[in-house]
């Protein structure tokens, strides 16, 4: 059953402010027991990752606010979760398939993330980063986030800075980092992120940071940090390899009456990639169950 009467933003609405205070308005009263953060998300779509919000419920009204602003110029989804853990009613119908609406943030023009001006994109250090940036109009602060790995998950160090440089305490490890900067003005909003600034760290200590420019590099070194790079593509980090039950099965056994007399319920979902990932990036935010009617 779906109770869902409208939502604030409607469906694949555009300019969305930054500071919106979500809605959702359903048709029924609901359970409240069941308005819990478990079935609730907000997700980022292009990072793939899920915004902690606040949930609050009254009269048919599910209020979802961020507790920051969120991103300018970003496709974000709201999933409120259905089937038997998700949303019911307070006569204990449940929302069947779940519900699901996209909307997209205003590309804020209020203010700009600084042009950065070191590291270099594709620099090659032996030594801790320095960061240094333009001024911002209108800035306050701005904040700074390193990786190593190009979807910034996890981070390596992040941090809020007044001035317009910054060496942070970093622990290198040898290889390819990312690294991205945006403005906060003295409200808060906050710009896009500048573009990506990719560098190598080879390792070694020495008493000042030194940069190795890529105009300063034979061609063997530079397709060679090419090919670092390349390697961290998206698609070419993490690959699953396999899955039980397998991507596509039909007909899988489940808790509510066995189908075809499968004498097998099942309890847990297995998936298998083809490299150790850190069990820290694994939680509620990143993996999620939908059910989806046949």
């Amino acid at each position: 059953m779906n109770f869902v009467l409208r939502t604030t933003p409607n469906p694949l609405a555009r300019n969305v402010p930054l500071d919106i205070q979500i809605e959702v308005i359903f048709m029924v009263d609901i359970d409240v027991s069941t308005v819990v953060e478990e079935n609730v998300i907000l997700l980022d779509v292009g990072q793939q990752a899920g915004v902690p919000v606040d949930l609050s419920y009254d009269r048919r009204v599910l209020t979802i606010k961020p507790r920051a602003n969120l991103n300018p110029g970003t496709h974000y989804q709201v999933q409120l979760i259905g089937g038997k853990e998700g949303f019911r009613d307070i006569t204990g119908n449940y929302l069947d398939v779940g519900y699901t609406f996209d909307f997209y943030t205003d590309h804020t023009r209020g203010i700009e993330p600084p042009e950065v001006f070191e590291p270099e994109d594709l620099s090659e250090w032996s030594a801790p980063v320095h960061f240094r940036w333009s001024v911002a109009e209108n800035a306050d602060h701005y904040e700074l986030e390193v990786s190593q790995s190009n979807t910034f998950s996890p981070i390596v160090w992040s941090g809020e800075v007044h001035d317009t440089e910054v060496t942070p305490v970093i622990d290198y490890e040898p290889g390819p980092y990312f690294a991205r900067i945006r403005s906060v003005d003295y409200k808060g909003q906050k710009s896009e992120y500048s573009p990506m600034i990719r560098f190598y760290y080879t390792g070694g200590l020495q008493s000042e940071p030194v940069e190795q420019l890529v105009s300063e590099l034979t061609s063997e070194q530079l397709s060679a940090l090419q090919s670092y790079f390349a390697q961290q593509a998206p698609s070419n980090s993490l690959h699953v390899v396999g899955s039980t039950p397998k991507d596509g099965a039909v007909h899988v056994a489940h808790d509510q009456g066995l189908i075809n007399n499968w004498p097998n319920a099942l309890k847990e979902i297995v998936i298998e990639f083809d490299d150790t990932i850190d069990p820290a990036s694994v939680d509620g935010t990143v993996v999620y169950l939908v059910s989806d009617r046949n």
